[in-house]
């Protein structure tokens, strides 16, 4: 795939959803990202896949209506300790369920893949809280959102702003699909990191524990909010990693393992086709102390609509809520405006970790940790003990 094509690409899979021929499908590539690949001798050339593409067309408008921002976190302590900020999603997703809805997130597979699901129950939604700090598999939830949008039921929808554009373009071509009882939840993403990188991390965590993981808290909130950690756990043991010694977090962090369309994202800066937006509220120590005096997580809740607005106040009385400034908050949460820079070695780095050379080692070398490799196996040690 011509490399001018990949930096548009997102990889939100509604070409493969629209396609009548079903002659696309997602796949790979070498950096382990997913992109569409067309069956030419199945395309009929109708050009529905170019048409609906959130980022090959030119969006007159976006669906914001309005922004008004909240501090808020959920005061029941389990839901809050279990989500990433401070457990909003989870009330929102209760609120449908109960309107024998149904919700759309991410979720982890058996094997450790990210996944977009369909969830009709409480437990299922569980699955869906905590960041996953990879780029979601969705294969045909868009064309499940549709079929459930078409025999009436409310859906709430969450996924990256890209995600959510793509589901939103897709709906927009089909015929008798009302959008009146979708909810569409995005969050502030700080861009998606390879699938395929986590993979080769994965396997090499596993190989040295010869353990298989079977579960993963890319936030483990168990010493505080704001000093988060990686948690590993499997049938034998949970393992608690530091983000600043872990090597996949340090590619994530130094930005030399996201997706190519990130580093100049098309949906920041209040772009976004979602009713709600969620985020951390980083500096709500400094704006609202009494919000952050525990360290179980404060969520920044953006919402971009009259509908989101509208859900916000059916579970007001299940949470801490305060009106905030927007432009404060973005100012503390800096990916809600600004696309990361791609490094210069981001291309050789990939190349390394494709020719098989030690994982570890090359992403110490590449994020400039070059005084650490005298003592990486130390601290290799420290991460798989």
């Amino acid at each position: 795939m011509l490399k001018e094509i990949k930096n548009k690409c997102c990889g939100c899979a509604a070409c493969m959803n629209i396609c009548p021929k079903k002659c696309i499908v997602m796949r790979q590539d070498s950096e382990g990202f997913y992109y569409p690949y067309k069956n030419k001798k199945e395309c009929i050339d109708c050009d529905l896949c170019i048409k609906i593409c959130p980022l090959s067309r030119e969006q007159s408008n976006f669906t914001n209506e309005q922004i008004v921002s909240y501090a808020a976190y959920n005061i029941e302590d389990e839901i809050r300790n279990s989500s990433s900020s401070g457990g909003i999603f989870y009330l929102l997703s209760e609120y449908i369920i109960q309107l024998n809805g149904v919700c759309y997130g991410a979720s982890f597979t058996q094997d450790m893949k990210a996944c977009h699901i369909r969830a009709t129950t409480l437990d299922t939604v569980r699955s869906l809280l905590g960041s996953k700090y990879i780029q979601s598999d969705i294969g045909y939830m868009f064309q499940s959102v549709a079929e459930d949008l078409k025999y009436g039921r409310f859906v709430l929808f969450s996924g990256t702003p890209c995600q959510v554009a793509g589901l939103k373009t897709f709906l927009v071509s089909q015929a008798n699909v009302s959008t009146e009882k979708l909810f569409a939840v995005d969050f502030v993403c700080h861009d998606v990191p390879s699938p395929g990188i986590w993979g080769k991390y994965l396997n090499e965590f596993e190989k040295a524990k010869g353990e298989k993981v079977t579960e993963v808290a890319f936030r483990d909130k168990s010493a505080g909010w704001s000093k988060y950690h990686f948690k590993f756990t499997t049938d034998q043991n949970a393992y608690h990693i530091s983000i600043d010694s872990d090597p996949y977090f340090l590619a994530f962090f130094n930005n030399l393992d996201l997706r190519p369309s990130c580093y100049n994202c098309n949906f920041r800066n209040g772009n976004r086709f979602s009713d709600i937006t969620l985020a951390d509220f980083w500096g709500v120590d400094r704006e609202l102390p009494q919000f952050a005096a525990d360290d179980k997580g404060v969520s920044w809740v953006m919402c971009n609509t009259e509908k989101g607005l509208n859900i916000i106040e059916k579970i007001r009385d299940r949470v801490c809520i305060e009106l905030i400034n927007t432009q404060i908050a973005s100012q503390n949460n800096i990916s809600s405006t600004t696309s990361p820079c791609m490094p210069k070695s981001r291309d050789k780095f990939f190349a390394d970790i494709n020719k098989g050379k030690d994982f570890y080692k090359t992403v110490f070398r590449y994020t400039g940790h070059s005084g650490l490799l005298g003592i990486m196996k130390k601290i290799k040690r420290k991460i798989l003990k």
